[in-house]
């Protein structure tokens, strides 16, 4: 039998890094982190093979060595500051698994080998990457004006279509998880938009919401999966800024919101199910 993502150590950094972005203030953030949870708790996925392209030895986690590693695709201009370190493949990667149909997103892993300067450059989708081990920094450039910001493990960086970006990695080999939500470049505005009137909107039901439902606690902590659901319909060029009457949203949430989630969270309740007539 083949090594699922539940059984694999890829599952607990994913894990990991859903629950940290449902926790974000960034609305978008938690849209991705609602995502990725939805698949971790819906599919399997096989890791089992072994890619030939290996970052070397010495500069990989050994629990990272048996994916099936490719060569990363270069975009833009990319140079080692130091020789001792070049090598033929500076950047490798694989994807871990991807949910077109009901989430519309995708995730992979990369590698940097140290020492290497990857310039901005154009690469139009929306993602999220998530540095799992490793320092270095990231230059985005708008309008001319470069801006840098350092990474360390467990920092978070967004990318949007508008934005050139690129990346540096100091003493120490980078390992990043990245997260693509699949959507027309031209719909992410709309998309970006979308999350955040969801969000705004929850922030003005969410006291009377808590108060007719007798919950313990400040907040639900449902908004992730709320704001989910919106983006769910919005794939599918439909509206849903509520929950009201939306027996679509209720089901998929409720795949969503699994206990330990919510404990997760420190909230009292342990499933939506039934919001639908809130």
């Amino acid at each position: 039998m083949g090594t699922t993502l539940f059984d694999d150590p890829l599952m607990l950094h994913c894990k990991a890094a859903a629950q940290d972005w449902l926790h974000s203030d960034d609305p978008l953030v938690q849209d991705f982190g609602a995502r990725l949870m939805f698949i971790l708790s819906s599919q399997d996925v096989s890791l089992s093979q072994r890619g030939k392209n290996v970052p070397p030895e010495g500069l990989l986690p050994e629990e990272f060595q048996h994916y099936p590693w490719d060569i990363g695709t270069l975009l833009g201009k990319a140079e080692y500051k130091k020789h001792e370190f070049q090598s033929e493949a500076p950047m490798r990667q694989f994807y871990a698994f991807e949910d077109l149909e009901h989430v519309a997103l995708r995730l992979g892993v990369f590698w940097t080998s140290p020492h290497w300067h990857y310039s901005p450059h154009v690469y139009k989708s929306l993602e999220l990457h998530h540095r799992v081990c490793g320092q270095g920094q990231y230059f985005t450039s708008n309008d001319g004006q470069v801006e840098s910001m350092d990474m360390s493990p467990g920092d978070i960086y967004v990318h949007l279509p508008s934005t050139m970006y690129g990346f540096e990695s100091w003493d120490e080999p980078l390992l990043t998880l990245w997260a693509e939500r699949v959507v027309d470049v031209d719909q992410v505005p709309r998309v970006i938009r979308d999350v955040q009137e969801v969000r705004a909107d929850l922030d003005t039901r969410r006291p009377s919401l808590v108060a007719s439902r007798g919950c313990v606690g400040a907040t639900l902590r449902s908004e992730a999966a709320a704001i989910f659901a919106s983006s769910f319909h919005a794939t599918r060029g439909e509206r849903c800024s509520t929950l009201r009457g939306c027996a679509q949203c209720v089901s998929v949430m409720s795949l969503v919101s699994k206990p330990g989630i919510y404990a997760a969270h420190g909230c009292s309740i342990e499933t939506i199910e039934g919001l639908h007539h809130v």
